[in-house]
């Protein structure tokens, strides 16, 4: 019976029946657990995005949030299944690995994957629908639903992916770079913060202010209208960061006890840097406005976890708190920043931007931590977002 039963399965499902997989090409069984598990928490963040988001704008764009969440994690997802993978990490497993520099040219469709491959995937289609749903929530609710599937499909099937396999592959011309100097972003600061952060920013340039907003000449950002869901919805990114950080400690160590060690460190120093980055926010806005403001803290808090990524297991935790506080800072001054690099000096940011201000922490502080190497992504991701509009866009 037994006998069977085994003959069964393994007839059912004969792409993992008897895998046996290599050590050295996809790392021990231990590390493909922790690319699982991180995976899975990670996607959590789908959680806390949109309770932060349904608390940051007004109660009657709550449903449509909420919607555009669901929207957005679904066809990210299919965009990455069907090519994103392919583009970002295609025959990375191989044995020479990825031989293209500038993109992947395999795996389309899943196809042809090797089954030990799987835990990696997981892992970072986690990252991928991250990415789409920084960019959806920096445009809030004035995109159509038509056009949130759309451009969630977009940016995981052929923009992310391009960046991902310059910084993450063993051959990308950004990871290689000249002369045995290459970029390291430790857990996508760039990769998915600022490409996320730049893609938003770009698509509230590309909608332009609300009409109520371009005429008011005293206007003030909509209030949370709800403090309870935004204040879980930061709690809840805030835990998936550790995750986020710390399941990119795997393949960084050559040890069982170098990769734990590693996972801790780079969880300890988001935790302090986010930390510290709550702590500055509270303090200069109770001395500014006399008030403690749980939204600006949480953006203080978000900005610091942010700026952590680029770094949480290569730095000592001390480092942490002063990175974390430097990206509070820099979030204070993401008006000037954005106006500097991302648009025409006549743009007023404020009256573009949803209240809740997501693609400002997540593009700039990403673009602090990483270095300004990514700045150039905006062009690329304007362009794309300008055309894509003209084509198949329904916009309000």
């Amino acid at each position: 019976m037994n006998g069977t039963s085994e003959m069964s399965i393994a007839e059912a499902a004969p792409f993992t029946a008897g895998v046996v997989c290599d050590v050295d090409v996809f790392g021990t069984r231990l590390e493909r657990v922790i690319y699982l598990i991180m995976g899975a928490l990670i996607f959590f963040m789908h959680i806390g995005f949109p309770m932060l988001e349904a608390g940051s704008v007004s109660s009657k764009a709550v449903a449509n949030i909420l919607f555009k969440n669901f929207t957005t994690l679904v066809f990210s997802t299919l965009g990455f299944f069907v090519s994103g993978y392919a583009f970002a990490f295609g025959g990375e497993f191989d044995e020479e690995g990825s031989k293209n520099s500038i993109l992947g040219t395999k795996n389309f469709f899943l196809m042809d994957i090797n089954a030990c491959e799987l835990p990696f995937f997981v892992f970072q289609l986690s990252f991928a629908t991250t990415v789409a749903t920084i960019m959806s929530g920096s445009l809030a609710s004035r995109p159509t639903i038509l056009a949130t599937g759309i451009y969630s499909f977009l940016i995981v099937a052929f923009i992310y992916p391009l960046v991902a396999h310059w910084s993450w592959t063993s051959n990308g011309f950004l990871f290689t770079g000249t002369n045995g100097v290459g970029f390291i972003d430790f857990a996508g600061a760039g990769v998915v913060h600022v490409v996320g952060g730049v893609s938003g920013l770009m698509g509230c340039i590309v909608l332009g202010p609300r009409s109520f907003r371009l005429s008011s000449k005293s206007f003030k950002s909509v209030p949370p209208h709800s403090t309870p869901l935004l204040s879980i919805g930061i709690l809840i990114l805030t835990v998936s960061f550790l995750f986020f950080n710390g399941g990119s400690a795997v393949r960084k160590s050559d040890t069982i006890d170098g990769l734990l060690s590693n996972v801790g460190l780079a969880i300890i120093n988001t935790v302090l840097s986010g930390s510290s980055g709550f702590a500055v926010i509270i303090i200069l806005h109770k001395h500014k406005t006399h008030l403690w403001s749980i939204a600006k803290g949480g953006n203080g808090l978000l900005s610091g976890l942010v700026a952590m990524a680029a770094s949480a297991g290569y730095v000592m935790p001390w480092a942490s708190i002063i990175i974390g506080a430097l990206a509070a800072l820099r979030y204070l001054d993401t008006t000037i920043a954005t106006a500097v690099y991302f648009a025409p000096l006549t743009l007023t940011i404020s009256k573009h931007l949803p209240p809740h201000n997501l693609s400002l922490f997540h593009c700039c502080n990403g673009a602090y931590s990483t270095g300004k190497c990514y700045y150039f992504v905006c062009v690329f991701v304007y362009l794309l977002f300008v055309y894509s509009n003209k084509l198949c866009m329904c916009l309000h």
